[in-house]
C-alpha cells in the first residue's frame, strides 16, 4: 500500500503532458486484473477509480488513495 500512495502523491507532481502515462502505469502496475503489485480496494472505489482512468487526471486515484492512507494509518 506504501508503494502506491507514494506513486499518487509522484503523479500529483508530474507535468501535465506526463500524467496520462503515469495513470496507465500505476492502474497496470497497481490496480488492472493481474497487477503484479495488485492492492485490495472495495467494489464501490475500485469501480469509481476505474471510470476516473479513463480521464487520465492527477486526482484519479485519489478515493483509493484515501483507503490505503487509512489502511497505512490502521497498520500503525
Amino acid at each position: 500500500m506504501a508503494r502506491f500512495w507514494l506513486a499518487v502523491q509522484d503523479l500529483k507532481k508530474q507535468p501535465l503532458q506526463d500524467v496520462a502515462k503515469r495513470v496507465e502505469e500505476i492502474w497496470q502496475e497497481f490496480l488492472a486484473p493481474g497487477a503484479p503489485s495488485a492492492i485490495n480496494l472495495d467494489s464501490h472505489s475500485y469501480e469509481r477509480t476505474s471510470q476516473n482512468v479513463k480521464d487520465g487526471s492527477r486526482y484519479t486515484f485519489e478515493d483509493a488513495q484515501s483507503l490505503a492512507l487509512k489502511d497505512l494509518t490502521d497498520d500503525v
